[in-house]
């Protein structure tokens, strides 16, 4: 089923967030690479070298499981992405389809509103008061009426 807007939104900063992460880590492990190059290339290894040089092995142990960490998590985001593009094409028409549902549904429910607003129920009447006469007081009235419908259709409420 396709995500909103807002999580797509959020998906690709973490995204973002994630490859600046990754670049990030890439760019901690090649100083560290390169010191114990230094190190393993000396002819003469003392007590210091090797425990700097198990440390350095720790480190970069450390920073690479991360970086394969986040090119899985990096590669798991891709394929969603791939999939969401795949089913908003396999759904396309059923996206426009809905589409002209809901234009339909507002239609009627603005025919609806002007239809209470000539003859009002005393529903309407309890809750939005008298219709008013003047033309701004009568589009605020009718906007009421319409969220009213919208509740007692049950279009108010999120599905699922």
């Amino acid at each position: 089923m396709p995500r909103t807007r807002p999580y797509i939104v959020e998906c690709l900063r973490r995204r973002a967030g994630r490859h600046c992460i990754q670049a990030g880590v890439q760019a901690e492990v090649e100083p560290l690479v390169y010191r114990y190059n230094e190190r393993a290339d000396r002819k003469l290894k003392g007590p210091v070298t090797r425990s700097e040089m198990r440390d350095l092995r720790a480190q970069i142990g450390e920073l690479s499981a991360c970086l394969d960490r986040l090119g899985a998590e990096l590669t798991d985001a891709r394929t969603g992405m791939r999939e969401r593009e795949q089913f908003q094409a396999d759904h396309a028409p059923d996206a426009d389809f809905l589409g002209a549902v809901d234009v339909e549904l507002e239609r009627q429910l603005r025919s609806r509103a002007r239809r209470i607003a000539a003859d009002p129920t005393d529903y309407h009447l309890h809750i939005l008061g008298p219709v008013p006469d003047d033309h701004d007081h009568l589009a605020t009235w009718m906007r009421g009426a319409t969220i009213l419908d919208r509740h007692h259709l049950g279009l108010d409420r999120a599905p699922g």
